[in-house]
């Protein structure tokens, strides 16, 4: 995967992630999944039948029935496309039937009030539509961040967490629900190679930036990440928002931790060998000529 979308206050901005192994879990987010108030279809049938009574029964001179638009909207909230088609179509029968209850059909202002309204809800219900299309696409696209191993969170410029991926669950311990609306360095009690207002600048700077740190997990373990951090600008272009993708590397900091101990070891090892072979060459260039004068003395005493 070379792109991930993510997702904030509506808008979408793009992450170019390394090459590497990934883990895929493929969930395709529906609209079941969008948490939706039990009020909502109570609500809905409610608006309705207020609007219908009311545009019966009142002698006002205005267009009421375009207030089903409400209705359409809110129906899209919690249902699907076949489903508001019906409520929609549920709305445009109420406009009629309460036309032809109070009014003769000629070409007067009511009549131009009911094809106003009617005109209202077809439009709201294209919008609803269209709205519904793009909020799918945008799950979708968020619900990437949830199919990769690494840590992925957002955070606002205050440090704020915003989203909390899947794998940032299953890695640091805290569930979505409460790492939300942390301040993820106090939360992950992050450890810094450099001052953050170092980070920050050259953040800002350059809309991006890469290095090691440390966090804690729930349970008090510490955890080496290879982070990367990308700016998100606001239309304004000051920034808005960070997201953070993090690796695990503490087994390979710990293997590297090994490597180096004992490189350090066999280097010692080695040094204390050659000192060793060093050693005995010397005690063979000393005893030699040493040899040689006792047997010249001795050799002396003889004569």
């Amino acid at each position: 995967m070379s792109e991930l979308a993510w997702l904030r206050n509506a808008r979408v901005a793009t992450w170019r992630k390394p090459h590497g192994d990934e883990v895929w879990r493929i969930r395709r987010p529906t609209l079941s999944n969008v948490a939706a108030s039990p009020m909502l279809p109570l609500s809905a049938g409610a608006v309705a039948l207020g609007i219908f009574l009311v545009d019966t029964i009142s002698t006002l001179e205005i267009a009421i029935a375009v207030v089903y638009v409400v209705v359409v909207l809110i129906a899209a909230v919690f249902l699907r496309r076949r489903e508001v088609l019906i409520v929609s179509a549920a709305c445009l029968a109420l406009t009629v039937l309460s036309y032809l209850l109070t009014h003769e059909i000629r070409a007067d202002a009511a009549l131009m009030r009911g094809l106003v309204s009617l005109s209202a809800i077809a439009i709201a219900t294209a919008l609803a539509f269209m709205n519904q299309s793009a909020h799918t696409v945008l799950r979708e696209q968020a619900s990437l961040l949830d199919l990769t191993h690494d840590t992925i969170f957002v955070r606002r410029m205050d440090d704020v967490i915003t989203y909390w991926n899947r794998a940032a669950e299953e890695v640091y311990g805290w569930s979505k629900q409460q790492a939300i609306g942390q301040a993820s360095q106090q939360l992950l009690h992050t450890i810094l190679p450099v001052p953050n207002q170092q980070i920050r600048a050259e953040l800002v700077q350059t809309g991006r930036w890469e290095g090691e740190l440390a966090h804690t997990k729930r349970d008090g373990t510490q955890v080496v990440v290879a982070s990367r951090w990308s700016l998100q600008r606001n239309e304004h272009g000051q920034p808005s928002a960070i997201l953070e993708t993090n690796t695990d590397i503490t087994e390979r900091k710990r293997a590297q931790a090994t490597f180096e101990k004992m490189r350090d070891e066999l280097a010692h090892i080695s040094r204390v060998t050659m000192l060793g072979e060093l050693s005995a060459s010397i005690a063979h260039e000393v005893n030699q000529p040493l040899a040689n004068i006792t047997i010249n003395a001795e050799a002396s005493q003889q004569y």
